[in-house]
C-alpha cells in the first residue's frame, strides 16, 4: 500500500511544467524524459497549490491502469494529514494529470483525473496539436498507440533501473517495478514482436554509434526483462514468431537460450546458424564468447577474427579479439588490435533528465519536498547525512580522469587493464614503442610501425594516474602480507577492515580505482574499509558485485560457495533500504542478487534473515523466478 513518505512533490507557483514539457517535445529524439505527474490539491478554501513529480514504471497499458496509478496517489495524499515543508496538512487532491511519452510516434499521452469527475485522455504531437477527440479513429489504431505507449514505459524503467553514482539523477522521481503484475511480462513480450521492426526508433546504448534493428534499447530491455523475470520460454515463442520473417533474430534466440540455461540447444542452434549464413558476425561474436567462456581460447580466436572481418565498424567483436590475444599472451597483437578498434564518438548514456527550459531552471530547494521514509527504516543507512559524504570529499581522490570515461572509451580502457596486469609498467612502456611510432621515430622511414590514436594515447596518461594512486595505496600498507584480506574469508566487515586513517570516501575512491585495474582482493578490502566506518553506496555495490562474482565462480568450480552469503544479504538488504530512502523501489542488481540468495537458501529463510527483502521476495514468487 502506498505511503506519504513514497511521494516526492516539486512546488510550483502555477500549473506550468506541463506546457513546459510541450515545448521540449519537438527536440526529443531519444527515449524521452521520465512520466509526470502533476497534482493540484487544496486545504478547505484555500488557493490551490500545484505540484509535480517524476515516475517511471507504473503500468500505463490503458486509460484504467493509468487511472488507477492516479487515484492510487491521490487517495494516499487525500486521506490522511500530509507533512508539508515540517507542518501537518490535510489536503484534498482535486486533479491528477499523468503524462507519459511514446517513443515510437513521437507523442505525449496525457490522462488526466478529475476527482470527483470523469477520466479522459489526449495526444500531443511535436508541433504542439493537442488531439482529444478519437471518435474516428480505428480502435487497432488506439490499441496501437498504448501498445507503442506502454513498451516505451517499460524500456525507460528497465534502461535506468540501476544508477552508478551516489543519488539518482533525478530525487524527485518515483521508480516502481513496470512488472509488479505478471500480465505486464506478457504485454511487454507482445508488444516486442509487434514493435520491433521499429526498434531503431528507440536509439542504442551508447557503445553503439547509431541503433541498428539488432543493436537498440527495445532489444536491451527485452535481454534485461528476461534476466529479470526468467520469462526465457515466453520469449523464445516470441523470437521464434520473429524469426519467420526476420532471421536475424537468430542472435537473440541464441543468447536467450544461454540465458535460460538451455545450453545445448543454444550451442547446437547456433551452429545450424552459421551453417545457413556464416557471415553472421553476431552469432560468430556470440560463439566466440561462448568457447571463451569454456577456456577454449584456440577455438574462440579464429572465430573472433571472423566476426571482425564481417562487421569491422562495430567496437564489440574488435575488443572481443584483444581480450583473445592477451589470454594468448599475444601483447604486440592485442596493443594493435586495441589501436583499430572503432570507437563511438560524441554519444551519451541515456539517463532521466528533468523537464528544464529557460523560463524552468532547476527548481530551488525551498519547493522540493522529500519526505523521509517510515515504511522501511535502518539506522545508518536511512538516516545518513548527505553533509557527511559532502565534507570527506577528497578532490585529490575524487577528479581522476578515468572514473569519468564513458561509452567505448570506458570499455577500451578496461582491456588497457587487463593487459597491464600481464606485465609492468616499464614493459608495457617497451610494448608501446615497439608497436607505435614515437615522437622522436617520426622523421624516419617506419614501416613496421603504426601511429597510436590519441584517445589511446590518452587512455595511457589515465591509466598512468590511476596506477600511480593504487601503487601509493599499495605503499602505505608496510604490513601487506599480514594485513591482506583473502577473498576466501568469511569475517564480518569490521574486522577485515585495515587501520587506517583515511575516510570512507577516500576508502572508496581506492576501491573503484583498485576495481577499475581489476585487482578484486585490493577492491574488496577498500570497499570493506569504506563501508566499516559508514554506509556508502558505491562501496556496496561494487562489493556485492564482487561477491556475487565470487559465489558463481566458486559454485562452477565445485567450490564452497556460500561462505559470503550473510554479508552479501546483509548488503542487499541495506541497498535496498537506501533506494527504498529516494523513492526508488525496482532495481535490477537487487532483484537478481536475492533470487540467486533465495533460490539457494530458500524464500522464507532469506525473507527471515533480512525483513528488508521481503518486499523483493515477494514480487520474485509473483513472477515465478521463486517458489514458496
Amino acid at each position: 500500500m502506498l505511503h506519504q513518505s513514497e511521494i516526492p512533490e516539486i512546488l510550483q507557483p502555477e500549473d506550468q511544467i506541463g506546457q513546459w514539457r510541450l515545448q521540449l517535445l519537438a527536440e526529443i529524439s531519444d527515449l524521452g524524459p521520465p512520466d509526470l505527474v502533476q497534482l493540484r490539491k487544496r486545504e478547505n478554501k484555500d488557493s490551490p497549490l500545484f505540484t509535480y513529480l517524476y515516475h517511471t514504471g507504473a503500468d500505463v497499458r490503458d486509460v484504467s491502469s493509468v487511472a488507477a496509478t492516479c487515484f492510487e496517489i491521490a487517495s494516499c495524499i487525500s486521506n490522511s494529514p500530509q507533512l508539508w515543508f515540517g507542518r501537518s496538512h490535510h489536503f484534498k487532491v482535486e486533479q491528477v494529470t499523468y503524462t507519459t511519452y511514446n517513443a515510437f510516434s513521437q507523442v505525449d499521452l496525457i490522462v488526466t483525473v478529475s476527482i470527483p469527475g470523469g477520466v479522459s485522455w489526449s495526444l500531443a504531437d511535436r508541433f504542439g496539436n493537442i488531439i482529444d477527440d478519437f471518435s474516428n479513429t480505428e480502435p487497432k489504431e488506439l490499441e496501437l498507440i498504448w501498445m507503442e505507449t506502454f513498451v516505451s514505459a517499460c524500456v525507460r524503467a528497465l534502461i535506468t533501473a540501476d544508477d552508478e553514482g551516489e543519488f539518482a539523477p533525478i530525487v524527485e522521481c518515483r521508480r516502481i517495478n513496470p512488472f509488479e503484475d505478471s500480465a505486464c511480462i506478457d504485454s511487454f513480450l507482445n508488444g516486442f514482436e509487434l514493435l520491433f521492426p521499429l526498434g531503431e526508433k528507440l536509439g542504442s546504448s551508447d557503445e553503439y554509434q547509431v541503433s541498428t534493428i539488432l543493436h537498440n534499447n527495445l532489444v536491451d530491455a527485452l535481454i534485461l526483462c528476461v534476466k529479470l523475470t526468467n520469462c526465457t520460454e515466453k520469449a523464445l515463442v516470441v523470437l521464434n514468431n520473429l524469426y519467420k520473417e526476420y532471421p536475424i533474430v537468430s542472435y537473440l534466440i541464441a543468447k536467450v537460450m544461454l540465458l535460460g540455461d538451455h545450453e545445448i540447444e543454444a550451442v547446437k542452434f547456433i551452429h545450424e546458424e552459421l551453417e545457413r549464413d556464416p557471415l553472421n558476425a553476431d552469432l560468430l561474436l556470440l560463439q566466440s564468447e561462448y568457447c571463451l567462456s569454456k577456456s577454449r581460447v584456440d577455438l574462440a580466436l579464429p572465430l573472433a577474427i571472423k566476426a571482425v572481418n564481417c562487421s569491422p565498424s562495430l567496437f564489440h567483436p574488435w575488443a572481443n579479439l584483444v581480450n583473445i590475444y592477451i589470454l594468448q599472451n599475444e601483447y604486440a597483437k592485442a596493443l594493435f588490435t586495441l589501436n583499430s578498434c572503432p570507437m563511438v564518438t560524441h554519444k551519451d548514456k541515456y539517463i532521466l533528465k528533468r523537464i528544464s527550459t529557460i523560463s524552468n531552471p532547476m527548481p530551488p530547494t525551498s519547493n522540493i519536498h522529500l519526505p523521509l521514509p517510515t515504511k522501511l527504516v535502518v539506522d545508518g543507512v536511512t538516516n545518513l547525512d548527505p553533509k557527511i559524504i559532502s565534507i570527506e570529499q577528497s578532490k585529490l581522490l575524487w577528479n581522476l580522469p578515468a572514473a569519468n570515461l564513458k561509452s567505448t572509451y570506458k570499455l577500451a580502457y578496461q582491456l588497457l587493464t587487463n593487459l597491464i596486469r600481464k606485465m609492468d609498467w616499464d614493459e608495457v612502456l617497451q610494448l608501446r614503442s615497439n608497436v607505435f611510432v614515437m615522437e622522436e621515430e617520426l622523421k624516419n622511414d617506419l614501416k613496421g610501425k603504426r601511429l597510436c590514436e590519441r584517445w589511446l594515447d590518452n587512455l595511457f596518461m589515465l591509466l598512468y594516474e590511476d596506477l600511480k594512486l593504487f601503487t601509493q595505496y599499495k605503499q602505505s600498507l608496510p604490513y601487506e602480507s599480514t594485513m591482506s584480506v583473502n577473498v576466501n574469508s568469511s569475517q564480518s566487515l569490521s574486522s577485515m577492515a585495515s587501520p587506517s586513517s583515511k575516510t570512507a570516501i577516500e576508502w572508496e575512491t581506492l576501491g573503484l580505482v583498485s576495481q577499475r585495474l581489476g585487482h578484486v582482493k585490493d577492491a574488496k578490502r577498500c570497499f570493506e574499509s569504506a563501508l566499516s566506518q559508514r554506509w556508502c553506496v558505491r562501496s556496496s555495490r561494487g562489493l556485492v558485485k564482487i561477491l556475487k562474482n565470487y559465489r558463481f565462480t566458486a559454485k562452477r568450480n565445485g567450490k564452497e560457495f556460500t561462505k559470503f552469503d550473510s554479508i552479501l544479504l546483509d548488503l542487499t538488504g541495506k541497498l535496498f533500504a537506501w533506494e527504498w530512502k529516494w523513492y526508488k523501489e525496482f532495481s535490477i542488481l537487487i532483484s537478481d542478487t536475492v533470487a540467486i540468495l533465495a533460490k539457494d537458501k530458500g524464500a522464507e529463510r532469506v525473507k527471515s534473515e533480512m525483513e528488508e527483502l521481503t518486499f523483493a521476495i515477494d514480487t520474485l514468487v509473483k513472477w515465478g523466478v521463486l517458489e514458496v
